[in-house]
């Protein structure tokens, strides 16, 4: 965990700093306020990075990766479910940058359009905190709508709430979403390693 504080660097938000405390037995605990006595900043809000080249996007994505992680299996087990999953989605949706934005206007982490992000209370849509915990509880209910269906809640977390019902629970045939649901699928069968191993 020192080693994360050390590297926790550059990475800039929109928003604002996110701190990391511990609990009395040791569990790493992320905010937006340093509400413990013993909360440091883990991500420092900082102006925009300069432009990067191409060969510096695996480098660029990869630590934020690193950095998210904590906050990603913190999040899973506040909200119950597989950070496996949360981690693939993620991957899939934004690759790890907080500040992604969709040619539709999908915003952060978890990739919430502004309907979406209304519904549940998102204010800030770049702020990683915030992003991740509004997008986990949609998720979340996608879920509880299409009986733990993973694939389905995925595709309808792609398409949008009313498309699996339009199919009669079936994925719809888009293009986009018939690559997407096999992705994070894919995707979350690799993360399962480094939440079962623990990150390095």
């Amino acid at each position: 965990m020192l080693t994360l504080l050390f590297c926790a660097g550059s990475l800039a938000f929109a928003s604002e700093n996110v701190y990391l405390a511990s609990s009395q037995d040791g569990t790493p605990l992320f905010s937006n306020h340093p509400n413990n006595q013993n909360a440091v900043v883990f991500l420092r809000e900082s102006p925009a990075p300069p432009a990067m080249t191409r060969k510096d996007f695996p480098n660029a994505r990869k630590q934020k990766r690193e950095q998210l992680i904590p906050l990603i299996r913190q999040t899973a087990e506040a909200h119950s479910i597989d950070p496996a999953l949360l981690a693939a989605l993620i991957d899939v949706e934004s690759g790890f940058e907080p500040n992604a934005i969709s040619p539709k206007g999908a915003m952060g982490l978890m990739q919430l359009i502004p309907k979406t992000a209304l519904q549940y209370g998102l204010a800030e849509p770049y702020n990683p905190v915030r992003n991740l915990d509004a997008g986990t509880r949609y998720l979340k209910d996608l879920l509880a709508q299409h009986d733990g269906n993973l694939a389905l809640a995925l595709a309808a977390y792609n398409a949008g709430q009313g498309s699996v019902g339009r199919y009669q629970k079936r994925i719809p045939p888009y293009g986009e979403t018939l690559l997407y649901v096999p992705r994070v699928l894919a995707k979350m069968g690799e993360y399962q390693a480094v939440f079962v191993e623990g990150y390095q």
